[in-house]
């Protein structure tokens, strides 16, 4: 009995891992989904055979929209299978973080149920930040266990298609941790060699597909305009991000052996240059890794984890029953979701606008707009990311030259959206929505859209 006990405790956990992940991403934390709709659009898109930098952008390497477009390819184009697709990832996160950290890394589990304050939910959702805090932990562990250099350098460079500042950063350490002795020069040519195979391949999908030059544009050159919409410099978000990269400073200084500092104050990058709740929340979930250090922690009982998830449930359950008035509602591809009544009707609005009017060309202005296209089996487009440094250099301008080329397009706007000056962090780009509505028609209203149209 007690070797059974032992077995549950040491791999049934992960069972319960992966129900609690999975039901907290379809049901319990739909109000926290970050940029959950942009990551699924990214990989429904690709699905249906668009190419990144051609037929719609992005602003990073697309390795985490491929990766998870294998899933909808294997499984269908559905929202839960992309939520049970990250419920397996965040047990391999999990994985990886109990052979690091052993039982104290149950802190880091309940960290991730707080949904007030420091918002850690954030950190379950899909995308390419998530997959950056998994190749974080994942190259701590590869460090730690000596593993073969060719594998980490491997990873350094899927880290750099995941995102390429941040990948950019995590090369850091190698650099400087390992070539600092110039007896293990071989140790980072291994390293180097490991991180060009995916790169290599990276450049030769954008020279086939002759997006290189575009690119360069979005990935690169459009980060100068990334920040205009970025609202004030200094308030609560920027001053934990500080305190906590002087937090990291100071273990360096303590401590400069271990590699695994280096690697979470690179990752401080993840955070750099919107300092938003959402990418704070990463780097600070990262630091977290350092005050582990401080924790002594140790049990072996069944009825510990048992209290452990029951009182994380406990803590989600009251957070959700509050939000008594949602229920689920089914719309293509996004089946079982969690809406409120308010939000559901105005979606059934505005798709029947949009069905009625499919033989039209539609341009949808709003954050939203992926979703919207998504729930009709529309393609992805340049529109539909309408935020400031989404459009590569001088985006603005683009945008709006390409909008003076449309003939005769519905452009919808959301005029919510357009009116909301309650967040000085806001992306979407108002200047484009602006010019809409000083040199088109408006002619009709349905829910919070205004609808423009273009007579060139």
């Amino acid at each position: 009995m007690k070797k059974v006990l032992t077995y549950i405790s040491c791999y049934g956990k992960y069972f319960f891992l992966f129900v609690f992940f999975f039901l907290c991403l379809q049901f319990f934390y739909t109000a926290f989904n970050g940029d959950q709709f942009y990551n699924f659009g990214f990989s429904y898109a690709i699905s249906r055979g668009e190419i990144p930098y051609l037929d719609f952008n992005m602003i990073i390497p697309p390795f985490s929209a491929y990766f998870y477009a294998v899933f909808f390819a294997l499984f269908g184009v559905e929202l839960y299978i992309f939520n049970l697709v990250q419920a397996f990832l965040l047990c391999i996160l999990f994985y990886f973080l109990f052979h690091l950290y052993g039982n104290k890394t149950w802190i880091l589990f309940i960290l991730l149920c707080i949904p007030v304050g420091i918002p850690f939910v954030t950190i379950l959702f899909q995308g390419y930040n998530f997959l950056l805090l998994l190749e974080l932990v994942l190259l701590i562990y590869l460090e730690k266990t000596n593993k073969n250099d060719y594998l980490i350098g491997f990873l350094l460079g899927i880290s750099i298609l995941t995102k390429q500042t941040v990948g950019l950063c995590f090369l850091l350490p190698t650099l400087y941790f390992v070539f600092r002795h110039f007896i293990q020069w071989k140790k980072v040519l291994k390293r180097i060699v490991g991180c060009l195979i995916p790169c290599l391949i990276f450049v030769s999908f954008l020279l086939i597909t002759k997006t290189f030059n575009s690119f360069i544009d979005l990935c690169f050159l459009g980060m100068l305009d990334f920040t205009k919409s970025n609202g004030k410099l200094l308030d609560y978000n920027t001053l934990l991000f500080f305190i906590a990269f002087i937090f990291v400073i100071f273990r360096i200084f303590c401590n400069r052996k271990r590699i695994e500092f280096y690697y979470v104050l690179a990752f401080s990058s993840i955070a750099v240059p919107l300092f938003d709740y959402y990418h704070v929340t990463l780097f600070l979930f990262a630091c977290s890794f350092l005050l582990l250090d401080f924790v002594s922690l140790k049990y072996k009982t069944v009825a510990v984890h048992a209290f452990i998830f029951g009182f994380s449930l406990a803590i989600i359950w009251v957070g959700f029953s509050r939000n008594f008035q949602f229920h689920l509602a089914n719309f293509k591809h996004f089946n079982y979701q969690v809406l409120s009544s308010k939000n559901e009707k105005n979606i059934k609005d505005i798709n029947s606008f949009i069905s009625e009017n499919k033989d039209c060309k539609l341009i949808i202005l709003g954050a939203n707009a992926y979703y919207l296209k998504i729930i009709n089996d529309m393609d992805i487009n340049y529109y539909d990311l309408l935020n400031y440094g989404n459009h590569g250099y001088q985006g603005t301008k683009k945008m709006i030259r390409r909008i003076q080329l449309e003939d005769n397009a519905l452009i919808m706007i959301n005029i919510e959206e357009y009116n909301d000056y309650s967040n000085n962090r806001q992306q979407i780009n108002k200047d484009v929505m602006k010019y809409v509505m000083e040199h088109f028609d408006l002619v009709d209203k349905i829910g919070d859209y205004y609808i423009y149209q273009s007579l060139n």
